[in-house]
């Protein structure tokens, strides 16, 4: 099984030649299981592919034995800056991780004998956020680090890092002994267990935010939110710290148009002053998470920005020192479901409040 530098696709054939396996067991894809088990059409970045016999490369392909942990960011460049992309194919490493280490000892993880740990770790149309000076990507890749090494997946001194950039030339051919990819790479981080898990190893990374690494977390029922900022009688106006988001400094742009007006008619409810908001895929994690830490109500757009990890996320990195409520302003009914995750802190534990995405 081979991949060309930085191009799509798992080349596990060559066109004309019919070596293509046949189903005779439930172990046994052929390339179009395979696609159609993943939604090809929809992820061609790790669809199986054949290539013509005629490339020509200008080297011998490199060969890497045993076992691969195999990643695809989806077209990125080494360069690249993109939040989205990179959890979106990666959160699956921590999702793996964590399962590993809570039934070490005690149940089989995987259906068939793997050669653990993992003799290399392949991140494929990746960035390299050390090379680019990205801290957000930087603390993100070596949270998923430590985890692998926590669980025993890789081994330090054992366990080979490689990473390739979209950039990288079709003539580059690397073939693997045995590699292992999901078919949860295009997910995000879900589960409330890992979704605190990892908030936690942020924090303990970062330092931000600091009450997560001393207090506990626990997931409750919506309908028990309570806010503290309320007035009694629910009288008019309130003291809710309220902030507008805008993502309009970056290459996805999220605006609210008529921003005055809305400013101005929020403005209504509350004795605190509103307050614009926005940040970049370039800032320090540690500031994006100050700067959502720091209001009771957020009025934002419909984005990826408010539950995964692209740009800023709401659900995966911030804690929120008060219950607070987030208003998704939308012109279109999303196309994919998710849960956000938002906080109480009380004297001993953090209470998670989850509930569906505005429609």
């Amino acid at each position: 099984m081979c991949i060309r530098g930085g191009k799509d696709g798992i080349v596990t054939g060559i066109q004309d030649l019919n070596i293509d396996l046949q189903s005779n067991s439930p172990d046994q894809l052929s390339k179009q299981q395979w696609n159609e088990l993943i939604g090809s059409k929809f992820n061609s970045p790790m669809a199986a592919i054949h290539i013509d016999r005629s490339l020509n490369s200008t080297k011998e392909p490199n060969f890497y034995p045993n076992s691969t942990l195999f990643m695809n960011c989806n077209r990125q460049h080494s360069m690249a800056f993109n939040p989205s992309q990179l959890l979106l194919h990666t959160g699956f490493v921590y999702e793996l991780s964590n399962c590993v280490k809570r039934n070490l000892g005690r149940q089989q993880i995987f259906e068939h004998k793997i050669e653990l740990p993992f003799k290399q770790v392949f991140m494929h149309q990746c960035p390299n956020p050390v090379k680019s000076k990205w801290d957000w990507g930087r603390n993100v890749i070596e949270v998923l680090h430590d985890k692998l090494i926590s669980s025993s997946l890789i081994k330090r001194n054992h366990t080979s890092e490689y990473r390739r950039g979209s950039e990288h030339p079709e003539s580059e051919i690397m073939c693997f002994e045995d590699l292992y990819v999901s078919t949860r790479s295009n997910h995000w981080i879900e589960g409330t267990a890992n979704t605190v898990s990892f908030r936690r190893d942020i924090a303990l990374k970062t330092g931000e935010p600091a009450a997560a690494k001393t207090i506990s977390e626990r997931s409750v029922d919506f309908n028990t939110m309570y806010q503290s900022y309320c007035t009694p009688g629910q009288q008019k106006p309130t003291s809710a710290k309220i902030k507008i988001y805008q993502r309009s400094e970056n290459a996805y742009l999220r605006s609210i148009v008529n921003l005055k007006e809305v400013q101005e008619f929020i403005q209504l409810f509350t004795t605190q002053p509103v307050e614009i908001i926005t940040t970049t895929e370039k800032m320090p994690l540690t500031e994006q998470i100050k700067k959502f830490n720091d209001f009771d109500i957020l009025i934002t757009s419909h984005g990826s920005h408010m539950a995964n990890g692209e740009k800023e996320s709401l659900h995966l990195f911030y804690l929120i020192l008060h219950i607070i409520i987030v208003t998704s302003i939308q012109l279109f009914l999303p196309v994919f479901s998710v849960f956000l995750c938002f906080c109480l802190y009380t004297d001993q534990s953090l209470i998670c409040l989850l509930f569906p995405p505005t429609i």
